[in-house]
């Protein structure tokens, strides 16, 4: 770095820095870097060392962050997904599924219906929506599924749709599968029916 600098001007600044050493009583310390683009001294040395040192520690982390999953799956945790690791491909779901059991009875008015099967494997994205083929209306009739509301139906702007809105077309935000468990939480909750 100080070859390229006008010799007056490296002078000066060697004084300097031979004035600081000095005054400060710091060692004198020559740290030199040999890099592709030249040889690096000083400060920008160190810099250029710590900054070399912290990414390979990042990705030392990364690498050997990836046993953590097969950790998880072999101890006491479990995933909702199941042993489906997110690295497998998941099988093609069953869209013959029949009910559970009986319908949960809503518990307010505005509540959406339940999902009275599994829905583990079905595709739910931008381009797929497995629900339709069979809630959708006239595949529901054959389906013997229910038809999805006509609300689903009904644009951002109020225009009437023959198609599902982009609005609703993620349909597990709303609707959630319903299973007879244990609760994990104690709970205490009454539905609008219990509080007249």
């Amino acid at each position: 770095m100080f070859l390229f600098l006008q010799r007056g001007l490296r002078m000066k600044l060697l004084k300097k820095m031979n004035r600081l050493r000095i005054k400060n009583q710091l060692p004198s310390v020559r740290l030199k870097v040999h890099t592709w683009g030249g040889t690096l001294n000083g400060e920008r040395a160190m810099k250029t060392i710590l900054t070399t040192t912290l990414s390979g520690l990042a990705v030392m982390a990364v690498l050997l962050g990836g046993g953590t999953t097969a950790w998880a799956l072999d101890g006491a945790l479990h995933s909702l997904r199941g042993m489906t690791t997110l690295q497998d491909n998941a099988d093609a779901a069953d869209l013959n599924n029949k009910q559970v059991g009986e319908r949960f009875e809503k518990n307010y008015r505005q509540q959406p219906p339940l999902i009275p099967h599994a829905i583990a494997n079905y595709e739910i994205d931008i381009k797929v929506n497995q629900c339709i083929a069979c809630h959708d209306w006239p595949q529901n009739v054959s389906a013997g599924a229910p038809k999805i509301s006509e609300t689903h139906y009904i644009g951002r702007e109020g225009q009437n749709l023959n198609k599902v809105a982009s609005r609703r077309w993620f349909c597990t935000q709303c609707h959630v599968p319903q299973d007879d468990v244990e609760e994990l939480v104690p709970n205490t909750f009454e539905s609008s029916k219990d509080l007249e």
